[in-house]
């Protein structure tokens, strides 16, 4: 086994309840961590028998493109496309950081984890 991560894919998107999010947005940042066997792929130098990271920031950018009230949602979105684009992946953990929340306190980002 092993672990493919794809740390720090920041986007700016416009995610969140309240319609100003909606229309100033804001920066995000995704982490990625796709568990796989990668014996074939370690073996064999093979790109088709692991995980592409330039896929999984391709499939990172094109769900924070699509608003979603709640990055729960995003994250979960994520992790169905990426279990969808390699069925040999046992486990998908993602993170997606939130900065400049609208909230009433000094805070450097809040994020959700999902794993699936």
């Amino acid at each position: 086994m092993g672990v493919v991560n794809v740390a720090g894919i920041r986007t700016y998107a416009y995610h969140g309840c309240m319609p100003e999010e909606a229309a100033i947005g804001t920066w995000f940042e995704t982490h990625v961590a796709i568990t796989a066997d990668l014996s074939d792929a370690a073996e064999n130098d093979t790109l088709s028998q692991t995980v592409d990271y330039v896929v999984v920031g391709q499939i990172v950018k094109e769900e924070m493109a699509l608003r979603a009230a709640l990055i729960e949602n995003v994250a979960h979105r994520i992790i169905e496309r990426c279990k969808a684009e390699w069925a040999f992946a046992t486990h998908v953990k993602v993170e997606v950081r939130k900065f400049n929340a609208p909230m009433n306190a000094e805070v450097g980002y809040v994020s959700v984890v999902l794993e699936g």
